[in-house]
């Protein structure tokens, strides 16, 4: 997988862009990813620095004759094109920029996603671009030109992101809006478990306008700190090595009580933690603030800022007090004294987080979908609280549920607390192998009945991942309640209504087609085939039918079908009676074979070719009518693992077979006819083997041994000894 990323830096554009990218591209880089930066060689790029964190650069010249906006501005006009508010950044016409972003392009005949972040690009570019790249990401802040791409990431924060973009982009064009998206550095997420050890009023001060803040906002912060009301405050203030007030700002940090001076500090994020207040610019620090739930004070020092901050401030996550030309020292010290009186009065307003630190996740797995068989599962931690409410809030999730109005985050704090306590509630988190949550599954018991509710992150939904997802949840039910029956029914619309059809044994249809049924499956506790059930269940419970697992026969209720799988015990027939069908996997061409584990014995006997039926549970054991039947081949050479795992794949191949072609394969089933035949109960002797016989002879014996339950074994000079099989992994050469 290749992905190139077109962004610059210099003195003019600032560095925020290519921070942001090379956040993303780390995340790219994690899942195997080869990424290519490609770059402007302006005065004050970072294309040094970018190679220093091991990607590829591939830099353009910079030519200072052809910087200039009012050159630009000509050579537009020449061609009738209206001219970009940023053109000037760029440097060149953007016909060069395709020329050499192409060129630049050739050392790799396929790109994934080409990757644009640039004020001073627009359709023209990304046009053109479409035929070296397969798909192209823009990343917007302004929305301010037209786009032609596929992916348009806004990371900013606006009440109706979905309308700044109207018309400027095409309508198959996928949109991720909103600071859930925020392209900030893992160490901030990481970081949001230590917020809990700030303290509950305002007794240290972060000052921060970026590295090279040329105004000088942070020596107007220090003059207004330095009156007798706040001089008690302990204040920080971080500076880049380039500042051009360094000087000034050392002797107004000397003279303060309490001052500290960092300049380019190792760990921003340390002095983020520490601080019970920030007074800043907006840009990427703003995300950063709000991740670790700091309150700030505001002052834009840049126009694409001032819409962000406006509508942050309007929602009570930043105060923003203007522009820089238009605030004062009095307008910082009557800020700062009402930050204090707010937590003197906790009058703070209690809202969830917008900016989690999963932004660049979030995007790399949009960019590069996670194999499905990486995903796991972990327990839900109070941390989750912000993620479950944006999910539960999430419309198609409201569409689906009993109550369709938002729920409300003071409502959603007291269920998410009450739940994560309950001993009658298990809720988990499935995650990719980098640890962006992608969705969540609950199990709600009540006696020996539990409700599963399940959703995914709507980014991930498509893949087929909801299967996953309730196999992995049920895997990890069973592993903390064994002994206690599983029921499920997956929530949806109408339910109260279903449950009354049931009970009067309506068949209901699916809205997608089908049928959903009340499904049961009875197996011992201690079967082999248990590993495989919660694969069954997840793709019946996903396609609407309610389901019950038990190790007991008298724990069942009532129900359409009973599947007995793994299931040494008689069902009386008074439970039995209980379902319209009562299912059992056989691994015989029956009536020949009927009894104890028919598979076994067939392959002692030599055969690589088996049939499976399933058939009808009877009161004679094994003799009910045959629905389906199939055949599972083997190559000789599978060991015991091997042949449980073809054979629990056709297992539930049969059952998933029944429930979806019913009623029309009970009308197909046929009557078993010819002679019987029964094999009879294995015991641990029948894996005795005989040390005057080869191991050829005998190799089939060693195929169907199980190393831990009843291993291999000879008797030899009054001795036994026990013998273990394991299959030795190809070496490679």
């Amino acid at each position: 997988m290749n992905i190139a990323i077109r962004v610059d830096a210099s003195f003019q554009i600032g560095t925020g862009h290519v921070m942001r990218c090379l956040t993303l591209a780390h995340e790219l880089r994690r899942k195997g990813v080869q990424v290519l930066f490609i770059c402007r060689e302006h005065p004050g790029h970072l294309c040094e620095m970018i190679a220093s964190c091991g990607f590829k650069v591939a830099r353009l010249g910079f030519n200072l004759h052809n910087y200039g906006e009012e050159r630009l501005k000509n050579s537009r006009c020449e061609k009738g094109q209206d001219l970009l508010t940023h053109s000037g950044w760029l440097g060149v016409d953007q016909d060069v920029d395709v020329r050499q972003t192409t060129d630049a392009l050739q050392e790799n005949p396929s790109w994934d996603w080409l990757i644009v972040d640039h004020y001073a690009l627009d359709v023209l570019w990304e046009s053109s671009m479409q035929k070296v790249a397969k798909k192209i990401m823009v990343m917007d802040d302004l929305a301010d030109r037209v786009h032609d791409c596929d992916i348009l990431l806004d990371q900013n924060y606006f009440e109706e992101p979905e309308k700044r973009y109207k018309g400027l982009l095409p309508d198959d064009c996928e949109t991720f809006l909103g600071p859930k998206y925020a392209l900030i550095r893992p160490e901030f997420r990481l970081a949001r478990r230590f917020t809990c050890m700030r303290g509950n009023g305002i007794a240290r001060i972060l000052v921060y306008f970026g590295g090279n803040d040329p105004v000088n906002l942070s020596g107007m912060t220090l003059d207004a700190l330095d009156t007798p009301e706040l001089r008690h405050l302990l204040v920080d203030v971080v500076l880049g090595s380039n500042n051009p007030h360094l000087e000034e700002i050392k002797k107004q940090a000397k003279k303060r009580p309490g001052t500290r001076l960092h300049v380019q500090p190792n760990s921003f994020v340390e002095l983020l933690l520490r601080a019970d207040l920030c007074i800043g610019a907006g840009g990427t620090t703003t995300w950063e603030r709000l991740c670790l739930g700091l309150p700030g004070i505001v002052i834009t020092i840049a126009i694409n800022q001032e819409g962000f901050t406006a509508e942050l401030d309007k929602a009570g996550y930043v105060t923003w007090l203007g522009r820089k030309e238009d605030v004062n020292t009095r307008d910082i010290q009557t800020a700062v004294l009402r930050e204090i009186k707010k937590v003197q009065e906790n009058t703070f307003s209690l809202t969830p987080n917008p900016v989690d630190g999963f932004g660049a996740l979030r995007v790399a797995e949009r960019l590069i979908a996670s194999p499905e068989q990486t995903l796991t599962l972990r327990k839900a931690t109070i941390d989750d609280m912000e993620l479950f409410f944006f999910w539960v809030n999430d419309p198609l999730t409201r569409k689906n549920s009993f109550r369709q109005e938002p729920i409300t985050w003071n409502e959603h704090v007291s269920w998410f607390e009450n739940k994560l306590n309950s001993c009658q509630t298990n809720m988990w988190v499935l995650q990719t192998p980098q640890g962006l949550p992608v969705g969540q599954i609950r199990f709600d018991r009540e006696g020996e009945k539990a409700d599963i509710d399940y959703s995914l992150d709507p980014m991930v939904r498509g893949r087929g991942w909801g299967n996953t997802l309730l196999e992995l949840g049920l895997v990890e039910f069973k592993s903390v309640h064994r002994d206690i029956a599983l029921q499920g029914r997956v929530k949806s619309d109408n339910l109260p209504s279903r449950r009354v059809f049931q009970r009067l044994n309506f068949i209901e249809e699916n809205k997608g087609g089908g049928k959903r049924f009340s499904l049961a499956v009875l197996s011992d506790c201690n079967s082999w085939i248990n590993t495989y059930i919660p694969s069954l269940l997840a793709d019946w419970l996903h396609q609407g039918h309610s389901v019950l697992w038990v190790h007991r026969s008298y724990e069942l209720v009532p129900g359409d079908f009973c599947f007995l799988l793994g299931c040494g015990q008689l069902v009386p027939s008074k439970i039995r009676a209980m379902f319209r069908h009562n299912l059992v996997v056989h691994e015989s061409d029956l009536p020949r074979g009927k009894g104890w584990s028919p598979m076994t014995w067939q392959i002692l006997e030599g055969k690589d070719k088996i049939p499976v039926s399933l058939i009808e549970a009877m009161e004679k054991v094994d003799s009910g009518d045959i629905y389906i039947q199939e055949y599972i081949e083997f190559a000789g050479q599978e060991l015991v693992e091997e042949l449980r795992q073809k054979q629990a794949k056709t297992t539930v191949d049969l059952c998933k077979r029944f429930v979806d072609g019913y009623p029309e394969k009970v009308m197909q089933g046929r009557q078993q006819k010819g002679p019987e035949s029964f094999y009879p109960r294995r015991t641990p002797a029948d894996s005795r083997i005989d040390p005057d016989k080869t191991i050829c002879e005998q190799f089939n014996l060693l195929r169907v041994v199980d190393n831990k339950r009843y291993p291999a074994f000879f008797e030899l000079n009054g001795q036994r000894y026990i013998l273990k099989i394991e299959k030795m992994t190809k070496p490679t050469e």
